[in-house]
């Protein structure tokens, strides 16, 4: 696999990605932030956020330290990534919650010219 692979390691990979991209969003940390504070580049992180990346047990618990979390939690995390994975995923749950928003258009044809 070469740099510029775009797909993920593994699954498993890809679920640890989302379970800290989803633990940094409920922290409104931004990449740069998080990154900084475990001393990682900014490039990095969005990798290890898409499951491109493969990080040591170090890395890991300096993320989960400077999200105020444990290694613990974020296997908690990962559980809960992976049931939403078996019933679908967190796209599918966005895209019907979005759907449910959604005004109708307004056409030339539904607007009354009184």
């Amino acid at each position: 696999m070469n740099c510029y692979d775009r797909r993920p390691l593994s699954e498993d990979h890809l679920q640890l990605g989302r379970a800290l991209r989803h633990m940094r969003a409920r922290r409104r940390l931004s990449r740069r932030e998080l990154a900084s504070a475990c001393g990682m580049r900014r490039r990095d992180l969005g990798r290890l956020e898409r499951g491109r990346y493969d990080p040591t047990l170090e890395l890991l618990r300096q993320l989960t330290a400077s999200l105020d979390a444990s290694l613990e939690i974020l296997a908690l995390q990962l559980e809960n990534e992976q049931l939403l994975a078996e019933i679908g995923g967190p796209r599918n749950l966005l895209s019907e919650t979005t759907a449910r928003r959604q005004r109708p258009r307004r056409t030339i044809t539904s607007l009354s010219l009184h």
